[in-house]
């Protein structure tokens, strides 16, 4: 498992910026499909698709490491950005 950067308490979304820190730190690099997946099935209320995007782009402790190709049977396929854990600055 990988050291998960120190999140400061007073912040808003604390909770959900440190549950998807520790998913990342024992996964590796996900989807951000699969994080939200995986916020929505362990916690009780859940985040929305928006929530968790604008939380990963402008929080800081979050870096984009690429995109993953997703097939969908109506529009053909699309790209899903990929996540790690960063360095806050």
């Amino acid at each position: 498992m990988r050291e998960v950067p120190i999140i400061k308490k007073k912040i808003r979304h604390y909770k959900l910026i440190s549950k998807v820190a520790r998913y990342l730190a024992e996964t590796g690099p996900q989807n951000t499909t699969a994080i939200c997946e995986h916020v929505n099935v362990t916690s009780r209320h859940g985040t929305t698709m928006n929530e968790l995007g604008n939380v990963l782009a402008k929080c800081g402790y979050f870096d984009k490491v690429g995109f993953e190709e997703q097939r969908s049977i109506g529009s053909g396929h699309y790209k899903i950005l990929v996540w790690d854990i960063g360095v806050k600055e």
